[in-house]
């Protein structure tokens, strides 16, 4: 009789409790029984030209043009960024050499933000395009190219900082460890990651599913990793559910179905000395459609059905 191949351990709670609950493209979607981890199987990250080719991904090329901004204001509408630089300074005196690590760093704006509240800054992404960003626009210095197997190993920092990167990594309990070993005592870590009890549930099938997201996160699920690589204290925050939110998915689904172009550059053909028609086009749709999201989204919490669409989680390395 041919033996039935056994389903890979949960990442997080490592036990095998796990079953198929889905199937997208090769591969396979498991549920955790234990600690409600959605997680894949193969758990296998892209390589970087999947980031550099996805729909995903392919504004950081014109990045420095269009939507990259120094304005402090703006940077901190992002909800993540706001409410950890809030926590942070309030954690910290100004006496206080203030070291931080943003793994996945992205353009930088974050480390841009907490460099102007005095903490000294450094930050590591896979994504050339974006490092390129986040030393030309922000003029960041301590920023490079790196996977996460290339993490420093002897420096020691105050705060890491994990943005929207968990879920996208093939080894989370690893990549955990690391942080921790990477953490003076009496340090902090953030992590953010897209809950996967979210309220309405707003999967798009290319963004929140592997190779992209190879696991979606519980609050459950975030503790039991977290307890198991040895930080304290862990607090979880829920992002209320907005506008920005809705429009975002809508975004990602528009995106997918033309193939990848820009949404304006389909409606806006021509371009006019100064300013483009894209460009226009682009920020009126973005407006628009920004207003009528945050009518919709206001709606929504109002009918108590809403849940947070992310996570914020703080934890605590002790002596």
């Amino acid at each position: 009789m041919k033996q039935t191949k056994s389903l890979p351990t949960c990442p997080a709670c490592k036990l095998e409790s796990s079953k198929i609950i889905g199937k997208h493209r090769e591969y396979k979607l498991l549920g955790c029984s234990k600690c409600g981890l959605r997680y894949c199987d193969p758990m296998k990250e892209p390589d970087q030209n999947f980031y550099q080719n996805s729909y995903l991904y392919k504004h950081r090329s014109k990045e420095l043009e269009t939507t990259a901004t120094t304005d402090d204001g703006k940077i901190l509408r992002n909800w993540r960024f706001k409410t950890t630089l809030e926590d942070m300074q309030n954690r910290f005196s100004t006496s206080v050499v203030k070291d931080v690590l943003d793994i996945g760093c992205g353009e930088g704006s974050f480390l841009y933000a907490a460099s102007k509240r005095g903490f000294k800054v450094s930050g590591v992404d896979i994504d050339p395009r974006a490092i390129n960003i986040a030393k030309q626009l922000f003029r960041l210095k301590d920023v490079k190219v790196a996977n996460l197997s290339d993490l420093p190993t002897t420096k020691r920092y105050k705060v890491i900082t994990l943005f929207e990167t968990l879920e996208h990594t093939q080894d989370p309990s690893s990549l955990v460890r690391k942080v921790f070993t990477l953490l003076e005592n009496d340090s902090y870590f953030y992590i953010s990651v897209p809950s996967f009890e979210r309220k309405p549930r707003l999967f798009d099938p290319e963004a929140d599913f592997p190779p992209h997201h190879l696991t979606l996160w519980t609050k459950k699920s975030l503790r039991i990793l977290l307890e198991k690589a040895g930080f304290k204290k862990i607090s979880i925050l829920e992002k209320p559910l907005s506008g920005e939110d809705l429009q975002l998915h809508l975004i990602w689904w528009v995106k997918r179905q033309l193939g990848g172009k820009e949404v304006a550059a389909v409606l806006t053909k021509s371009e006019s000395k100064g300013v483009s028609l894209k460009v226009v086009g682009k920020r009126l749709i973005g407006l628009l459609s920004l207003i009528i999201f945050e009518i919709l989204a206001f709606i929504i919490r109002l009918s108590g059905v809403s849940r947070g669409q992310t996570y914020l989680v703080l934890a605590s390395k002790e002596k």
